[in-house]
């Protein structure tokens, strides 16, 4: 991914904790881009409240949002929350 070296991914690496939430959303939209007629909505958020998605979901009642993060799996209302190391089950 983006040919970065392992070591900054698996060192305590200055450069990985500046730009990790970028490099984790890349790899998240490399592996949803492989589910065939899938459309990718992106939200960012600094907390899990997910207001906006919220909203869209609701003013948009026929689809169910599916964030991934790091917390655990779990169903809400209007929407799925993966984990992010089961982001390729999705398309498995």
């Amino acid at each position: 991914m983006c040919k970065i070296s392992s070591n900054v991914l698996l060192n305590d690496n200055e450069l990985f904790s500046q730009f990790k939430g970028a490099l984790t959303e890349q790899y998240v939209f490399q592996q949803l881009r492989m589910i065939p007629d899938l459309d990718i909505f992106y939200w960012s958020a600094e907390n899990l409240q997910a207001k906006s998605l919220k909203a869209f979901v609701q003013k948009y009642p026929k689809l169910h949002g599916i964030r991934i993060s790091l917390s655990k799996y779990r169903e809400q209302e209007f929407l799925t929350n993966r984990p992010l190391y089961a982001v390729k089950s999705m398309i498995e």
